[in-house]
């Protein structure tokens, strides 16, 4: 409820969408957590927000969707890229699992 709050304050803040995303991530409420992603991206492409809708693939069980944004934040950004690599390997359990 914080984070829409907010989101109505301030509308063109990817970085509330994403946090909003994570949140719904955690109540597993996987449509809304896409759409924030998607909005956050639409905003502002960053390899923070690849790498919060990469973990809503994860969550979803859409490894094909969820490499191809782990592969965007690595181009945009190759340090925050391995450690979100690094996180969804810990997450499967297997470093095969992410590119």
């Amino acid at each position: 409820a914080e984070f829409s709050r907010a989101i109505k304050l301030q509308p063109d803040c990817a970085r509330m969408l994403r946090w909003r995303a994570a949140a719904y991530l955690c109540l597993r409420e996987i449509k809304h957590a896409i759409d924030d992603c998607n909005l956050a991206l639409q905003m502002d492409p960053s390899a923070e927000n690849y790498a919060c809708r990469a973990s809503v693939w994860l969550e979803r069980g859409d490894l094909q969707r969820c490499r191809a944004d782990v592969e965007a934040a690595v181009k945009l950004d190759p340090d925050a890229g391995q450690c979100v690599r690094r996180e969804l390997a810990r997450i499967t359990g297997s470093e095969r699992s992410v590119p």
